[in-house]
């Protein structure tokens, strides 16, 4: 206010506070607000100052990390190309700032599902950051911790694990084990083995990642919380769903105490307990704490916003466990347009969608509505990913499931034989195996 007082509303300081509320504004959940105060500190700053402004480019940083958290993935990659582009042109493309800028893109493209944009481009800021800073330095290593991350989605699983296990033993080394980036990669490892299935392994680095921040961050901070969660979702993917509720409920509490009932990582955290109600067959609590969170979603993130798009869907396995088969195919039907609409058809989300509401048809045996949706599933999964990964073989593996069920004993053998090709490990391999020998192999031995 004083800024906009006695130096305008156009001033570079004025614009650059602007831009510091919003941050704080943001950080309190308050994502509409936040974003009505960017666009027109933006559209003021750009006439005033210009597109390439530091003060300019600034604004359009903060207003994709809004668009990202609501969500809003096309604006958040839109703002974020334009940034770079702009960035780029300005100072270079080796400049630090340059490089955050792409790294701030690569985020989007991730988020996005866009592997083969993010892919090249966080290969790029990892090599500049190594030549300019050293492979060492805090910057290379946030860096290594997308392309990981990149490399984990792209079924390089393995890959990824080698690269955070070297990077835990950097930053255990120079940074000790109660620095902050130690704490990110040991968490990125956790990740990793989650990924790989070594679900023990990654309960064990989260736990102890959660005892160092507890220690030097305390048990309220935000990143304190983050592997809290983590830590639970651990135990969940080995079903020991009392642990991980106990551990979802205290993450709650202190959220809802710290942050307030809204704000999103609240939201978060309540749908991770409402999940896990699921799991245990508390459909009742589920479909309650599922709707109370959907009311608040639809108000404060809007009705098509992921995590309101997910919840619907966790309200669907709830009103399918409590036997309600018209509201569940009714709810499914409306929630993937949406779905599509604001994410793609491509998207590893609206996937699952398609296939969950093609496993209701099936349940029905309404064959002729489930196969299209589960053939695009596949189609789409084969054009995305690499050749023999978990979740082709998966689909393929539906698909055949379809086809047993409808009488069609060739095509189920076919797609069975492709679920196999596809399979990445022994693992999947195994999965596919036994499917085989206790559906294909006893309704027709001599396929």
């Amino acid at each position: 206010d004083l800024f906009l007082r006695h130096l305008g509303p156009a001033a570079p300081a004025t614009l650059s506070a602007l831009n510091q509320k919003c941050t704080t504004i943001y950080s309190q959940g308050k994502l509409p607000e936040a974003e009505s105060a960017l666009i027109d500190g933006l559209s003021l700053a750009r006439r005033s100052l210009g597109a390439s402004h530091p003060t300019t480019l600034a604004l359009m940083q903060s207003l994709g990390d809004v668009y990202e958290r609501q969500g809003k993935a096309k604006a958040s990659e839109q703002i974020r190309l334009s940034t770079y582009e702009l960035v780029s042109n300005k100072i270079g493309t080796n400049h630090p700032d340059t490089v955050e800028a792409l790294d701030k893109l690569v985020s989007s493209y991730t988020t996005r599902g866009a592997l083969d944009l993010a892919y090249p481009l966080s290969e790029k800021a990892i090599a500049i950051l190594t030549a300019k800073l050293g492979p060492e330095h805090p910057d290379t290593l946030r860096a290594t911790t997308t392309y990981t991350i990149i490399l984990a989605r792209l079924g390089r699983s393995e890959e990824a694990e080698r690269r955070n296990t070297r990077a835990v033993e950097i930053c255990r080394r120079v940074f000790g084990l109660e620095g902050a980036i130690t704490q990110v990669f040991m968490n990125s490892l956790a990740n990793n083995y989650m990924e790989l299935g070594r679900f023990a392994q990654a309960q064990a680095l989260y736990a102890e990642t959660l005892d160092l921040k507890t220690r030097t961050l305390g048990p309220s901070n935000p990143t304190t919380l983050i592997t809290m969660m983590n830590l639970a979702t651990s135990y969940v993917r080995q079903r020991k769903y009392p642990q991980a509720e106990e551990l979802y409920i205290k993450t709650l509490d202190l959220r809802r105490k710290q942050l307030g009932p809204e704000h999103p990582s609240t939201l978060v955290t309540t749908s991770a307990l409402a999940a896990t109600y699921n799991r245990q067959s508390k459909f009742a609590q589920a479909e309650t704490l599922f709707r109370q969170l959907i009311d608040v979603q639809r108000r404060v993130q809007g009705p098509a916003h992921p995590a309101t798009l997910d919840s619907l869907r966790g309200l669907g396995k709830a009103l399918l466990g409590l036997e309600n088969h018209t509201a569940a195919q009714t709810l499914y039907t409306e929630l993937l347009p949406l779905q599509i609409r604001g994410l793609g058809a491509d998207h590893d989300t609206s996937l699952d969608v398609m296939s969950e509401l093609a496993g209701l048809y099936l349940s029905q045996s309404a064959f002729t509505k489930a196969e299209p949706l589960l053939v695009q599933v596949l189609e789409t999964s084969r054009r995305k990913l690499p050749a023999k990964h978990t979740d082709i073989s998966d689909a393929a593996l539906d698909l055949a499931e379809l086809y047993l069920k409808s009488g069609n004993l060739e095509n189920a053998a076919r797609l069975a034989q492709q679920a196999a090709d596809a399979s990445p490990d022994a693992r999947q391999s195994e999965v596919v195996r036994t499917w085989i020998e206790d559906n294909l192999k006893k309704s027709a031995p001599n396929l």
